[in-house]
C-alpha cells in the first residue's frame, strides 16, 4: 500500500509542488488547445453560461439570415419581373402605336327603302277658271239668200238668177218650156215660183243635195238658209230679168277650240239645242264631244262647273282656244297652255316626313288647297329632290319605275314619318343601316403580335418565383428577423399576369377603330403606373429587408464577440504560462531529485 510508505518532507514537498505544476500546465494546454478559458461551468459558471447565451442567439439569428437572404432574393426576383414586364408592356404599346398609323377598318354603310307605289307619271292638265254657267253663249246664225219671185213671169224663158256658195256658182234659169235638161250647176224651172222652190229644196233643203239646209218661202220670196254649223256665206248673186235676190251673211256662233299637243285640234260649236259631234250645248254636251271625239288623245270632266282637261298620256301639251276660251278661264299662259296634272297625287292629303339621325325633320305636304302643297309627280320630284340635297351620304329620290327611293351610304339611321308615307308605299319606321367592314391587314397583323405579348407578361409573372414564393403571382412572403418571431415583415404578393394589371385581348375587329387601339393604350398605361407604384413599395420592402439583414449580421458579430470574450482565452498570456509551469516542472523535477539523493545518502552510512 502506498500509505505503508512514508516520504521524506522534502520528496513530498517537491512532488506536491510538481503535481500542482503537472495540473496547471494541463490546464494551459487545455486553453491552448480549446483557445478557451473557459470551457465548462466549473471553469466559470457565469461567463460560460453568459457565452453560451450569446452564442445561442448568435446562431439563431445566424440561421435566420438564411430566411431573410431568401427573402431578399424573392424580393428581386419580383423586381426583376417587374422590370421585364415593364418591356413587354412597352413593346405593347409600340405594337398598339403602330397599329394608329394604319388605315382604320373600312366600315361602309348601305340603308335603301323603295316604296311599293308607283306614282303615275303626271300628264297634260288645265282647268278654267271660271263655271260653265257663267258664260255667255251665242249660237250661230246661219248664211240666208232671199229671192224676189214678184217678177216671175209665166212662159217667160230666160230668166235667170245665179250665186255662189262654198266656191260653187249655182245658175237657175226660167225654162217654161222644159225642153232642155239641167246639168249641175245649172238647173232650170218651169217659170213658177212654186216650181222653183221645189228644185231649190232638192238641192238645199232638209235633205238636199248640195247641203242640209232649208228652203221657205213667203210673200213672193224664197229663202235658202244654210246649215247651223256653215261657215260659208252666200255671194255672187247675179239677178235676172224680172228676179232680184239679196244675202245675208252667217253669224259666227261661240266656238271652244282644243289642240291636244300630239297634231290633233279640233273645234266645238254652241248650238241652241239638238247638239251632235262636236256641237254642244251644256258643259256635259262639250265634255261628251271631247271625250267621243276619236282624233283628240284628251279627257275633259266637269270640275266644279268648270271644265278641266287632261291628257291621255304624259308628255302633251294641251292649248285652249277659240272665243269661249277667255270666258270659260283658259285665257293668258297659264291657263291656255297646260300644266303637270296627276289626279292620283292630288287626291292626297297629308304629310310624309324624313329625318336622318338627329337632324331636322324634313316634311312633305300632300294636298289641294294651301301654297306647297304637293300636286304633281314633278312637284314631288321637285321637294325631293330639294330634301335630297340637305342629307348627308344619302339620296332621296323617284327611280325609273315611279316609286319613291332612299338609298344612303351614311352610318346614321333614317326615320320615315307621316300619314303619307302610306301613300308611296312606304311604312312608317326608323331604319339603321347595315355596316359592313373590311379589316385593315396590317393592323390584324399587329393585333395577332399585341396579344401574344399579354400572354408573355402572364407566363414571365408565372416565372418570377424564388424558392417556391412568387410575389407575382399571388403568394405573400413573411420575413422574421428575430429568433422569437416577434420581429417580421409582410410583404403581400400580387397579380401582375395580363388580366391581373388590367390588360384585355383583343378579340374580333377590335384594332380595327383608332378607338379600340387607344383603349389598348389607356389599359398600357394603367398597368405601366401600377407596376411603377408596385415596383417602388417592393423596394422600399427590399431596402428595409436589406437593412435587417445587416443589422443581423452586425448583431451576430456583437454577440459572439461578447460570448468569445467571455470564454476566450489570451493565448498570449497562456503561452506564458505554459513556458513558466514548464519551467516549474523542470525546478519541481530537478527539486525531487535533489530531494531523493538526499534520502539516498542514508545508504552510504552502510
Amino acid at each position: 500500500m502506498a500509505t505503508d510508505i512514508t516520504l521524506s518532507k522534502g520528496v513530498r514537498s517537491n512532488l506536491l509542488s510538481l503535481q500542482s505544476t503537472a495540473e496547471l500546465l494541463g490546464r494551459t494546454q487545455e486553453r491552448l488547445s480549446t483557445g478557451k478559458k473557459v470551457n465548462s461551468a466549473l471553469d466559470n459558471p457565469i461567463s460560460f453560461f453568459t457565452s453560451s447565451g450569446l452564442s445561442s442567439r448568435a446562431n439563431d439569428l445566424s440561421r435566420l439570415l438564411d430566411s431573410v437572404g431568401n427573402g431578399v432574393q424573392t424580393i428581386n426576383a419580383a423586381d426583376k419581373g417587374i422590370t421585364a414586364i415593364k418591356k413587354l408592356i412597352e413593346s405593347a404599346q409600340a405594337t398598339a402605336r403602330q397599329a394608329l398609323t394604319a388605315g382604320e377598318a373600312a366600315t361602309t354603310y348601305a340603308l335603301s327603302q323603295t316604296g311599293s307605289i308607283a306614282i303615275a307619271d303626271d300628264v297634260a292638265g288645265v282647268t278654267g277658271t271660271n263655271q260653265f254657267s257663267s258664260v255667255t253663249l251665242t249660237a250661230a246664225a246661219p248664211a240666208s239668200l232671199t229671192i224676189d219671185t214678184t217678177n216671175i213671169v209665166s212662159g217667160t224663158d230666160g230668166q235667170q238668177i245665179s250665186f255662189t256658195f262654198n266656191g260653187t256658182t249655182y245658175n237657175f234659169v226660167n225654162d217654161e218650156g222644159a225642153d232642155s235638161t239641167s246639168t249641175a250647176p245649172s238647173y232650170e224651172f218651169d217659170g213658177t215660183a212654186a216650181n222653183l222652190q221645189t228644185v231649190l229644196n232638192g238641192l238645199f233643203g232638209s235633205s238636199g243635195s248640195i247641203f242640209t239646209g232649208s228652203v221657205t218661202s213667203g210673200a213672193n220670196s224664197i229663202t235658202i238658209t244654210a246649215p247651223t254649223a256653215s261657215t260659208n256665206d252666200f255671194s255672187g248673186v247675179v239677178n235676172g230679168a224680172g228676179m232680184t235676190a239679196s244675202a245675208q251673211a252667217h253669224a259666227v256662233a261661240s266656238t271652244f277650240t282644243v289642240n291636244d299637243g300630239s297634231g290633233a285640234a279640233e273645234t266645238f260649236t254652241y248650238v241652241a239645242s239638238g247638239a251632235t259631234g262636236n256641237q254642244f250645248t251644256s258643259l256635259g254636251d262639250l265634255v261628251n264631244a271631247i271625250n267621243t271625239n276619236a282624233n283628240l288623245t284628251i279627257t275633259a270632266s266637269n270640275s266644279s262647273g268648270a271644265l278641266r282637261l287632261v291628257g291621255d298620256t304624259a308628255g302633251t301639251t294641251i292649248t285652249a282656244g277659240g272665243s269661249l276660251a277667255s270666258g270659260l278661264g283658259f285665257s293668258g299662259t297659264a291657263n291656255a297652255t297646260n300644266s303637270a296634272y296627276n289626279a292620283t297625287v292630288a287626291a292626297y292629303t297629308g304629310q310624309l316626313t324624313f329625318q336622318q339621325g338627329t337632324g331636322a325633320v324634313q316634311t312633305i305636304e300632300f294636298g289641294n288647297g294651301q301654297s306647297g302643297e304637293i300636286t304633281t309627280k314633278a312637284a314631288l320630284t321637285s321637294r325631293i329632290s330639294a330634301i335630297s340635297s340637305t342629307l348627308s351620304n344619302a339620296s332621296l329620290s323617284i327611280n325609273g319605275s315611279g316609286q319613291v327611293a332612299l338609298t344612303s351610304t351614311s352610318s346614321q339611321n333614317f326615320t320615315i314619318g307621316g300619314a303619307g308615307a302610306s301613300f308611296v308605299g312606304l311604312t312608317q319606321n326608323t331604319y339603321a343601316p347595315t355596316g359592313t367592314t373590311t379589316d385593315n391587314a396590317t393592323r390584324t397583323s399587329l393585333q395577332s403580335d399585341f396579344n401574344n405579348l399579354l400572354g408573355q407578361i402572364t407566363t414571365l409573372a408565372k416565372d418570377a418565383s424564388y424558392n417556391g414564393v412568387n410575389l407575382l403571382d399571388g403568394d405573400d412572403l413573411s420575413v422574421i428577423f428575430n429568433e422569437d418571431g416577434s420581429s417580421s415583415l409582410s410583404i403581400s404578393g400580387v397579380d401582375f399576369s395580363a388580366s391581373g394589371l388590367g390588360l384585355t385581348s383583343i378579340a374580333g375587329s377590335g384594332f380595327q377603330s383608332n378607338a379600340g387601339v387607344n383603349a389598348a393604350l389607356s389599359q398600357l398605361d394603367s398597368a405601366t403606373a401600377t407596376l411603377r407604384t408596385q415596383s417602388s413599395r417592393f423596394g422600399s420592402n427590399l431596402s428595409i429587408v436589406q437593412t435587417r439583414q445587416d443589422f443581423t449580421k452586425n448583431l451576430i458579430s456583437v454577440l459572439q464577440t461578447g460570448a468569445d470574450n467571455l470564454v476566450l482565452a489570451d493565448t498570449n498570456e497562456e503561452g506564458a504560462n505554459m513556458l513558466a509551469l514548464q519551467t516549474r516542472q523542470q525546478l519541481s523535477s530537478v527539486a525531487l531529485s535533489m530531494a531523493s539523493q538526499a534520502d539516498q545518502s542514508v545508504l552510504r552510512l552502510f
